[in-house]
């Protein structure tokens, strides 16, 4: 349970010496007016309600005002009575009922107090020790098989269920080699996903989780040998092996990798659109070849055999129907009478402006920013009329007659046209911002290791092998290099992401995310919902840290708030008893976002509405360490290990190092495991192995650049006067009022005109000429329905 509470002072003057006094007051009144109340009630209940009995009321309200005692002497007078009657059995309802005034006051006051987080208080200081072994055993924290957070009473603690931990610590005292390696080398039956900036848990777990089953080895700097027989695995995110066919599941899939690869701001209007830019480009890409390749396999079933094979004809139907009525009526007729041939065949895709040495290869990120470069930089350099328009609106509006043409995804078709009738600011900034998360596929070893795809997501559940369901084990390496960091930071949003929600063709295992050194890895856009969903769908985080402050730069308060709530196992390390303290001092200023319900039966004390926030435990805590001498001391083999529900039992543990556990050590000396594992190298395709070289995609485009830097460059430079463009018109009202003012008062030019996005019949697709792939020297066919127009 989350809440915003407020933090109290437990030693308030106002609380002692105001509020308090109030409260008895307060109290003495109520139980006069109850006690007044049914001895008044008693009297009319025994002598009906009339004239005389009312009198007799009127009186004793006035004695008892003006004479206080009187009620004291009035109840003195009713328990005589009370005997009188009991002894003679003469007892009826009226003479109970002043003791029900009474006994429902202390009622009342005692269900208030329960209610109160000062019964809260009163249960922690009687239930508040270092926890026993009993203790632990409700805690769910042995004989589990997740994790190893150390040891108490030389078991090795773990999880037995999928649940978050934090690991709070200085530097040098162990996380790594105590905590996070231990973790990997015991989930002996979990997934593991793990990301540290040096490489240092894959040189001494990998090679025994190689054993388990299949291992991958992400270190973005590395490229293949083949001549060493080096391979290293590949992850291609738009690769067949994870993009669903056309349909929900596909645009669910790309709107996923695109807040993924360009995370946004919850409330910035640029990043939101540009975001949504880049879906719909991606989304005609995809289609475009898709749709290529179709028709290139259609073209070569005609050439060998003349026709289009029996078990083609309802795919090349569907493509068909899809596409434009007009063009696509003749050839859909002659599909369904079996008459369709070579001569009457029309392409359903077509590889335009995809660079030969892309041509035919697995659709991957590289090209698609390939693409967009290369053409964008070919229209602003060929004519100077479409510069002036705006090479981005004459990219679209070529993309958008294709897309309708060839039928692709209505989603991609919807979205262009929404961007080409934007203004040419709007879309210089989009066009500026969708293409800076593409910019890292600019770098070779980047492009090749994203090329293809030798791991696909769904394998991060169990790879099946021999009909038996193995684990998998993924390392990733975030260094200093920031395209490094970026791909680190890409894969870990993407596994979280796809794994949100389950899916039924997946492995059986549970998955569990190590980050070490957290405050190093990029800012993760997905970990707050993994956090949030992950004990649901068997989903679990070890988070490891020496500096909080780091990670609040990157997330900001509010996130590293529910980072550290929404972990249920908080683990503490420090050199002694005093920065111990100061380390939960310090916690509680990001522990007032939760609230802790004990998981233990606490009476009447477990129906509190609301415990003690968070951080009234670490304040506990970090006072009882050091008003307490008789507390256990801490060094640097001893941490205190707090999980939710039991953090009233603080857990004594002693450290759990690698290098001192002769199992642990010989797990260790396993080796590493970094290549990728043969009979997986040898399942990929020759064609898709090479990625081109940019330099050399863009000068086949005819683009005169001769240095990748200058590509840098000028990329830099419009990212720049983006960003002063950005500052300028960061409201979104200021944004639509400049575009409604600009149009009311300019009219469109002819190469702006919209009737252009209209399909002609003479348009340049229905040319024969326009599908050749084999001559790279054609002229570009979309350049005749410019000349045209």
């Amino acid at each position: 349970m989350r809440e915003k509470l407020y933090l109290e002072s437990e030693s308030s003057f106002f609380r002692r010496f105001v509020l308090l006094p109030i409260i008895v007051l307060l109290m003495v009144v109520g139980f006069v007016l109850s006690a007044v109340v049914f001895l008044s009630l008693s009297h009319v209940m025994f002598y009906g309600f009339n004239e005389q009995s009312l009198a007799d009321l009127g009186h004793f309200w006035l004695s008892c005002l003006t004479r206080p005692q009187r009620l004291w002497e009035a109840y003195a007078e009713w328990f005589y009575v009370f005997r009188l009657a009991a002894a003679y059995h003469k007892l009826v309802p009226a003479s109970f009922m002043p003791l029900l005034g009474p006994l429902l006051f202390i009622g009342a006051t005692v269900w208030a107090y329960v209610k109160s987080p000062s019964s809260f208080k009163l249960w922690y200081r009687l239930k508040n020790h270092y926890a026993k072994f009993e203790d632990v055993q409700k805690m769910g924290i042995l004989n589990g098989t997740l994790f190893a957070l150390g040891r108490f009473q030389n078991q090795v603690l773990r999880l037995c269920r999928p649940l978050s931990v934090f690991v709070w610590g200085g530097e040098g005292l162990g996380k790594s080699s105590c905590v996070s390696l231990p973790s990997v080398l015991e989930s002996d039956d979990t997934c593991l996903a793990v990301a540290d900036s040096t490489g240092i848990l894959a040189k001494y777990s990998s090679g025994y989780r190689s054993r388990l089953g299949k291992v991958f080895y992400f270190n973005w700097g590395l490229t293949d040998v083949p001549e060493k027989g080096e391979f290293w695995p590949r992850w291609n995110p738009v690769s067949p092996k994870d993009l669903p066919v056309r349909g929900e599941g596909r645009l669910a899939y790309i709107k996923m990798l695109v807040s993924c690869l360009f995370p946004s701001e919850k409330h910035n209007f640029w990043e939101k659109i540009s975001q949504t830019a880049l879906e719909g480009l991606l989304l005609f890409y995809v289609s475009k070849i898709e749709q290529a390749m179709a028709n290139d396999y259609f073209l070569s079933g005609l050439l060998e055999k003349g026709r289009i094979a029996k078990e083609d004809r309802e795919l090349l139907q569907s493509y068909y129907r899809a596409m434009n009525p007009e063009l696509a009526a003749p050839a859909l007729k002659a599909l369904e009478s079996g008459k369709l041939t070579l001569d009457n065949y029309l392409p359903v895709g077509s590889w335009e402006n995809v660079s030969e040495s892309w041509r035919g290869k697995e659709f991957c990120l590289p090209m698609f920013a390939d693409c967009l470069m290369q053409r964008y930089f070919a229209i602003t350099q060929e004519d100077e009329e479409k510069a002036a328009v705006g090479g981005f609106k004459v990219m679209l509006g070529e993309f958008i007659k294709e897309a309708q043409v060839f039928g692709y995804d209505r989603r991609a078709i919807q979205v262009m046209q929404q961007l080409y009738y934007m203004t040419r600011k709007q879309r210089r900034i989009i066009f500026t911002m969708l293409i800076a998360p593409l910019t890292v596929f600019r770098k070779s070893t980047i492009r090749s290791r994203t090329s293809l795809s030798d791991f696909s997501l769904n394998q991060l559940r169990g790879i099946c092998e021999d009909g038996s369901w193995r684990v998998t084990t993924l390392y990733t390496v975030a260094d200093a290099v920031k395209s490094s960091g970026f791909m680190s930071r890409f894969l870990i949003d993407m596994l979280i992401a796809h794994n949100l929600r389950p899916r039924s063709e997946e492995g059986p295992f549970a998955l569990a995310f190590v980050l070490d050194d957290f405050e190093r890895l990029p800012k993760l856009s997905k970990l707050a919902a993994g956090l949030t969903q992950g004990p649901e769908l068997r989903m679990s985080f070890l988070m490891l840290t020496d500096g909080l402050h780091l990670i609040q730069n990157k997330y900001g308060m509010e996130e590293l708030e529910d980072i550290i709530g929404n972990s249920s196992v908080k683990l503490m390390m420090a050199e002694d008893k005093r920065r111990m303290s100061e380390h939960f001092n310090k916690l509680a200023v990001y522990g007032t976002r939760s609230v802790q319900i004990p998981a233990v039966d606490a009476g009447a004390f477990y129906k509190v509405k609301k415990g003690l926030a968070d951080a009234n435990y670490y304040h506990r805590i970090a006072r009882d360490l050091m008003n307490h001498p008789k507390t256990v001391s801490f060094d640097k083999s001893h941490y205190l290990l707090l999980v939710e529900g039991f953090y009233h039992l603080p857990v004594n543990i002693s450290s759990n190092n690698f290098l001192r556990d002769g199992k642990l050590k010989s797990k260790a000396a396993c080796g590493a495991s970094y290549i990728l594992d043969e009979t997986l190298a040898a399942q990929r395709n020759v064609q898709d192995v090479d990625a081109p070289d940019l330099i050399a995609v863009l000068q086949e485009g005819g683009i005169n650049i001769e240095k990748e830097e200058d590509v840098d460059i000028y990329l830099e430079d419009k990212y720049d006067e983006v960003v002063e463009t950005l500052e300028e018109d960061s409201d979104v009202q200021t944004v639509w009022a400049e575009e409604i003012s600009n149009r009311w008062n300019s009219a469109p030019s002819a190469a702006e005109n919209p009737q252009d996005l209209r399909v002609k019949n003479d348009d340049w697709w229905l040319d024969e000429e326009a599908f050749k792939t084999a001559d790279s020297d054609n002229a570009n066919p979309f350049e005749s329905l410019n000349e045209k127009n």
